[in-house]
């Protein structure tokens, strides 16, 4: 089974990138990074230099992806912005800046979509293909309570639709690739830190996290297509 983790320099897809590496079930491991990256010899995973904010690095790192692969069993897509140096979660609507809006959408909702649209007919090679797209629950419209974190909220619920496109529309395709959306949970990652501080309940460690998101993928069924999980198998409001 070949599998491709997208966003593999980050703490959960670095973890599941861990995980797959036990995994005895032949295939070839593939991940992406935004640094240049080369895979010891003692290791299955392929890695490839991909910035989903770039089209000319999307379409680079899926023309490389072509050349050493033919199928895609298994897609995650781990990658995602919170904060950093193009903008940090705006408490209030007084906080939002355009350019910081612009890259989250590109970070977490337009590159992820065109790097599927690019590596589409590898996963329409495979025979049971699954990609997962990692959201987050404050994506979730119905779900939001307290407002704040524009850029990001709105990135999730923008690929929180693509999704739903995506999964009606590969049901067309002959081996219906499954598409899903899953919340990972809190997770202690460069991404979550710095709001974990007054959290009330203790978040999971990225290997706990990982594992779970690999469980649940084996427990996923083309009728599960178009749904929002969380990591327990529980689904989510859009």
């Amino acid at each position: 089974m070949n599998t491709l983790i997208v966003g593999g320099e980050g703490g959960i897809g670095g973890a599941m990138i861990n995980s797959l590496e036990g995994n005895k079930a032949g295939g070839v491991n593939y991940a992406t990074s935004r640094r240049i990256k080369t895979s010891p010899q003692k290791t299955t995973t392929k890695w490839i230099t991909l910035d989903l904010a770039s089209k000319r690095s999307i379409h680079a790192a899926t023309d490389q992806l072509k050349e050493t692969c033919s199928t895609l069993d298994l897609v995650v897509f781990a990658s995602g912005y919170l904060h950093g140096e193009n903008g940090n979660p705006e408490k209030s609507i007084k906080d939002i800046e355009s350019s910081s809006m612009i890259h989250s959408y590109l970070v977490n909702t337009i590159g992820p979509i065109i790097f599927f649209q690019n590596c589409l007919p590898l996963i329409k090679s495979a025979k049971r293909p699954l990609v997962i797209f990692l959201s987050a629950q404050v994506g979730s419209i119905e779900d939001n309570r307290t407002g704040g974190w524009y850029s990001y909220r709105m990135a999730k619920a923008a690929l929180n639709m693509a999704v739903k496109s995506l999964a009606l529309e590969c049901s067309r395709m002959q081996n219906q690739p499954t598409v899903v959306a899953v919340h990972p949970g809190t997770t202690t990652t460069k991404l979550s830190q710095p709001f974990l501080k007054h959290r009330k309940v203790t978040p999971r460690g990225p290997i706990d996290t990982a594992s779970a998101i690999l469980e649940l993928a084996q427990e996923i069924t083309p009728a599960d297509s178009g749904k929002f999980f969380k990591t327990s198998g529980e689904t989510i409001p859009w």
